[in-house]
């Protein structure tokens, strides 16, 4: 009688172990697969990042017709204070 509660006893707390390890398992399954799929979009976002840099010569283009139209501006101003 008294092994039978002993095995009944290791029985149980073997099933614990075994369900709690088995929890345990499929929670780091699942952070895998969440990582997994948070690197793929965290490459994504690198890609279209780094896509979209604005090119030096783009933006001299660009500080150009700004400098032009300051200039224009301030021709404008010129004309308009020698009247």
């Amino acid at each position: 009688m008294g092994q039978t509660i002993v095995n009944w006893a290791l029985l149980s707390v073997s099933a614990l172990i075994g369900f709690f390890g088995h929890l345990a398992w499929m929670a780091i399954r699942d952070i895998q697969k969440a990582q997994s799929r948070l690197q793929m979009r965290v490459s994504e976002v690198e890609i279209l990042v780094a896509g979209d840099y604005l090119r030096k010569q783009e933006f001299e283009k660009f500080v150009d017709r700004v400098i032009c139209k300051l200039d224009a501006i301030d021709d404008k101003i010129d004309r308009k204070a020698d009247k």
